[in-house]
């Protein structure tokens, strides 16, 4: 007797366990065409973004309040998860009375007793070109999602280099030369993005660093981002 139960409860057993492997079966295949159902309705390969914010240069300063730089960026997802991306960035003299440009200084301009002819005096008005490659990742099939890229920045303006000056009354008078300049720089990008409206649209930051190569120049830029998926 007491091993026909033991036998019956072994089997009962063995049926529950065979359908608790049913049940996760059914349960994960279900969740996968959920999943993929809604990859499918809200994914979107293309973005078109506008970006504003700010930057700092090691080394400069610059006053021109919390809006000094902005830009457009397009993005295409290439394959799962990898984007390319390319945009157009500048500063922009957005609260800099009477300045049709954008004027960042080197600190020594302020702290150097001494004046050397020639010596760099501001950086006028960058514009740059980005091209990177982008990893997005999506948190747990939410709607945040973080990126990590890597790529190439070329930028152009112009330099302001002292020329000649002179000394009346205990002051110095210079006078100054523009000159064209042009970077090639290594960029680094790190975003976060938050979709809104199934996935439309999106809102987010990004944090930059561009690496000039032809300059001891480095830049970050911090910025914030709104754009439309598609």
């Amino acid at each position: 007797m007491k091993n026909r139960n033991l036998i019956y409860l072994v089997c009962v057993f063995c049926a529950m366990f065979s359908n608790d492997i049913k049940a996760q079966t059914l349960w994960a295949k279900t969740k996968s065409s959920r999943n993929d159902s809604l990859y499918k309705k809200y994914r979107f390969n293309n973005s078109l973004r506008l970006s504003l914010g700010s930057f700092h240069i090691s080394g400069m300063q610059h006053d021109g309040g919390a809006i000094t730089q902005i830009g457009a960026y397009y993005e295409r997802r290439c394959y799962k998860q990898i984007h390319l991306g390319i945009g157009y960035m500048q500063w922009v003299p957005i609260f800099m009375r009477n300045q049709d440009q954008y004027v960042v200084y080197p600190k020594s301009v302020f702290t150097d007793t001494t004046v050397t002819i020639g010596e760099l005096q501001t950086l006028n008005t960058y514009k740059m070109i980005d091209l990177y490659a982008s990893y997005k990742l999506n948190i747990y099939n939410t709607s945040h999602a973080v990126s990590l890229g890597f790529g190439a920045s070329y930028i152009w303006g112009s330099n302001s280099y002292l020329e000649s000056y002179y000394v009346y009354l205990f002051e110095i008078h210079s006078t100054s030369i523009d000159k064209k300049v042009d970077y090639y720089a290594t960029l680094l990008n790190c975003g976060y993005d938050y979709t809104l409206l199934n996935n439309r649209l999106t809102i987010g930051a990004n944090i930059r660093g561009r690496f000039y190569h032809q300059a001891s120049l480095t830049e970050y830029d911090y910025n914030l981002h709104v754009g439309v998926n598609f």
